[in-house]
């Protein structure tokens, strides 16, 4: 479907992009993972149009430069924690061979 026959309620919706915050936070070679990186990735994001979802994984609170800030990020929802579920085991013995 091209751009001009979109529905209008799809014209409305904001782009939603899943942003990987550990390395974000990490992105200066050398330096501790700083809480600035996160953000200036979601404001220019907003900017650009798009709805950030900053996803970080649980050691991040410890190493960041500014746990207090982070922490207040994390409760204002503008970081979520990714949390590790446990994983399924499936055989995939009925499947046929390639």
């Amino acid at each position: 479907m091209s751009a001009s026959h979109a529905s209008p309620e799809r014209e409305n919706e904001t782009a939603v992009v899943l942003v990987d915050g550990s390395n974000v936070a990490h992105s200066i070679e050398g330096e501790p993972p700083h809480v600035a990186n996160l953000i200036v990735i979601r404001e220019k994001l907003r900017e650009e149009g798009f709805e950030p979802i900053i996803v970080a994984d649980a050691a991040l609170r410890h190493q960041i430069d500014d746990p207090q800030r982070y922490e207040r990020m994390i409760d204002d929802g503008m970081v979520r924690k990714r949390r590790l579920e446990p994983m399924l085991t499936t055989s995939y013995s009925h499947l046929p061979a390639s």
